[in-house]
């Protein structure tokens, strides 16, 4: 995500939302494809645009281990 958002590597707080960071709708893209291809979940834009960081783990965890079931 540093990398996709172009961000320093001080870590992101858990509250913190994409919005916050300075994330696009262009780089929530690059990020949904990322997840994708790394988890095989798929998180949609309004998603990532709108969920803290701490609940985009939690939703991508949860649905992983959904998909693994």
């Amino acid at each position: 995500m540093t990398a996709t958002l172009q961000l320093d590597a001080e870590p992101a707080g858990d509250n913190a939302t994409l919005v916050s960071l300075g994330a696009a709708s262009l780089h929530a893209v690059t990020l949904q494809y990322q997840i994708l291809e790394h988890t095989g979940v798929e998180v949609p834009v309004e998603d990532l645009l709108g969920s803290t960081i701490a609940e985009l783990a939690t939703m991508v965890g949860q649905r992983a281990e959904v998909a693994l079931a």
